[in-house]
């Protein structure tokens, strides 16, 4: 498939989607209130994740974030596939998670949260 919008981080905490309409890009890289922004491919699995690891990281809104990972029908399963194509090791150890490439670790109750911590650690 195609992009066909962008989901957008508000200043507020709130994650918004946004059609593809001309101006789109310049209008959020202008705006005060956009945080950051995400292309939406609705076949693209590992961009679901890179939107609900990087929007979780920075702080949206968590129950906005868990009906869209519902929406999206995002598993543990699926985190763990996105940690192996992305060349993230992503294991369990003692009912926690942990995420690591070299010289990052993140650890979290389930494997999102895991990876979460892991885009923290690179990028704090």
């Amino acid at each position: 498939m195609a992009i066909v919008g962008y989901y957008y981080l508000h200043t507020a905490g709130t994650i918004h989607f946004k059609g593809i309409v001309p101006g789109l890009i310049e209008d959020f890289e202008n705006s005060d209130f956009v945080r950051c922004y995400w292309p939406c491919d609705p076949m693209d699995r590992r961009g679901a994740y890179r939107i609900l690891i990087e929007a979780t990281a920075r702080g949206a809104d968590p129950v906005r974030l868990a009906n869209l990972a519902q929406q999206w029908l995002c598993t543990h399963e699926d985190a763990k596939e996105y940690a192996l194509r992305e060349g993230i090791d992503l294991v369990s150890l003692d009912g926690q998670y942990l995420a690591s490439i070299p010289g990052y670790l993140g650890r979290g109750d389930t494997p999102l949260l895991a990876l979460v911590a892991l885009y923290r650690a690179q990028f704090a």
